[in-house]
């Protein structure tokens, strides 16, 4: 196809282009692709506290064992109750490497909200923190709901010296207090293992990487089913639009992570080209 039979195409800009070859990928291709390229680069920037693209993808290996060990299997669906922060992009990715579909939920949920979601998206596991704004919420879900387990982390993990040891003393109020059992599942301890995963096999194009939960604005939110091959097609279609001679960009990642806009073009689009994601845990 040439210009003359898209008129239209002289007034667009030279990129993205028309015909863009999108393979028939997963955003799980795009992590290992980088990771090979480049294993000791800068990848993730929390508040002081950064990580390398081998040690996000270490950790995501780890979790997606753990998740299995934990029950998840292709098709299941695994809530992330969490902020902006490297948790969420090795939560997402280690579901989807797990086998499972990926529910994303807004932190600042009220209770009703969670629940409706919960038994919607029919979701059994979920990944969430210590903090009061977020664990007393999804700890009351599993009486409330179908809810069978969560996994909690530590925040302070994620922190970087001293505020990982401040933060227990300054910001008392705003860690919950735990109690873990085998319903509420330690992080760490799911984590402990060689990070040996098998992938269960995937079809990009007909398998569900996501339950994307929107449209709240004009009623109750409905989950948009996103394969393997829609979210890396959208990535991908977001990244032609960069120069070529990429180098080493950072991203801002206001954005919340939970949301579709944010999904696409801060996470996914910075794990296809190799960026850097500098988070902010909330908009300020």
């Amino acid at each position: 196809m040439t210009k003359k039979d898209y008129p239209w195409l002289k007034d667009y800009p030279e990129k993205p282009g028309w015909h863009l070859d999108i393979p028939n990928e997963t955003v799980l291709h795009a992590l290992n692709d980088v990771v090979k390229k480049k294993p000791n680069a800068q990848a993730f920037d929390f508040m002081g506290k950064t990580y390398t693209w081998s040690d996000l993808a270490d950790m995501v290996d780890k979790l997606a064992v753990g998740l299995k060990n934990t029950g998840v299997q292709k098709g299941h669906k695994v809530g992330i109750f969490l902020p902006n922060s490297p948790l969420f992009m090795v939560t997402y990715y280690a579901i989807l490497k797990a086998g499972g579909t990926a529910v994303n939920y807004n932190p600042l949920y009220a209770s009703d909200d969670l629940a409706h979601q919960i038994e919607d998206s029919e979701t059994d596991i979920m990944v969430t923190l210590d903090l009061e704004a977020l664990y007393p919420k999804a700890v009351k879900m599993l009486e409330d709901t179908r809810l069978k387990k969560l996994i909690v982390g530590k925040f302070t993990d994620m922190l970087a010296f001293p505020k990982n040891f401040l933060f227990p003393i300054v910001k008392a109020k705003d860690k919950a207090k735990v109690s873990f059992s085998d319903r509420i599942l330690n992080l760490d301890e799911i984590m402990d293992n060689d990070g040996k995963i098998d992938i269960p096999s995937l079809n990009p194009k007909d398998d569900v990487a996501v339950l994307q939960y929107t449209g709240g604005t004009t009623g109750t939110p409905k989950g948009a089913m996103l394969t393997h091959r829609n979210i890396y097609a959208n990535a991908l279609q977001c990244l032609v639009n960069f120069p070529d001679d990429q180098d080493h960009y950072k991203m801002v990642a206001v954005l919340p992570f939970f949301h579709v806009f944010a999904m696409t073009v801060t996470m996914n689009l910075c794990v296809l080209g190799g960026m850097e994601i500098v988070s902010i845990p909330r908009f300020d």
